[in-house]
């Protein structure tokens, strides 16, 4: 019998790597509960930072979650995600308002988030929302590489699965499409917009671009 408790180790994984982080960084950020909640509704995130989700006693904890679809990624990956929920983590504790109920991270998400070494870039009604991992925060997870796993293992090796699955876009008797889950609700969640109104534009741009190279055939013909 395998007495293995897998999510309990991908949750070690990343205490190891928050306390790992939180010291580089200097941080001093007391523990939060870490979770592995899936995506749910429409839209799709990588993680998400809950300030006083939890309760010990009569002791208010944060919650950071990251989700558990998304595991599959690589480590450096969910170390970005990781660093990422600390930002808004930092800024909730010093009493700084980063990002609304809309997900609009602001210009104080921003310059805490490049202090962390993120590269941050704007997101459609999202704010500065995309980060990516720059040069300070490469090394910090080299480093936390090369100190806590071995070779090139990665430590979140499980990750949920299921949510590759399809939904349609229609409307009254007009003719209608399936497509991934998944890739709507990023889409979605990077355009700020619906999925049936963003395939709508791209077909009209792309009838407006071929009616461009019909008209252009047509004068170099005249």
């Amino acid at each position: 019998m395998n007495d293995n408790n897998i999510t309990g180790q991908v949750t070690d994984c990343l205490v190891q790597a928050f306390n790992f982080f939180n010291a580089e960084l200097g941080t001093e950020l007391d523990a939060p509960v870490f979770t592995l909640i899936p995506n749910r509704g429409r839209q799709s995130y990588y993680g998400w930072y809950w300030q006083g989700r939890w309760k010990d006693g009569k002791k208010s904890l944060p919650e950071i979650n990251i989700t558990a679809d998304t595991l599959k990624r690589d480590v450096e990956d969910i170390c970005e995600t990781l660093i990422h929920e600390m930002v808004h983590y930092k800024n909730n504790v010093e009493g700084i308002a980063d990002c609304n109920a809309n997900q609009y991270h602001n210009k104080h998400f921003k310059k805490r988030a490049e202090s962390f070494g993120l590269e941050v870039e704007k997101m459609k009604n999202k704010g500065y929302a995309i980060t990516k991992l720059g040069d300070k925060a490469k090394n910090l997870v080299k480093k936390y590489k090369n100190t806590h796993l071995k070779g090139d293992k990665n430590p979140f090796h499980a990750y949920r699965i299921g949510t590759e699955t399809r939904i349609t876009i229609k409307q009254n008797n007009k003719r209608f499409v399936a497509i991934d889950r998944q890739l709507a609700e990023e889409a979605e969640s990077r355009e700020g917009d619906t999925i049936k109104n963003i395939v709508e534009n791209a077909l009209r741009n792309l009838l407006n671009r071929g009616s461009s190279s019909r008209r252009r055939e047509l004068e170099e013909i005249a």
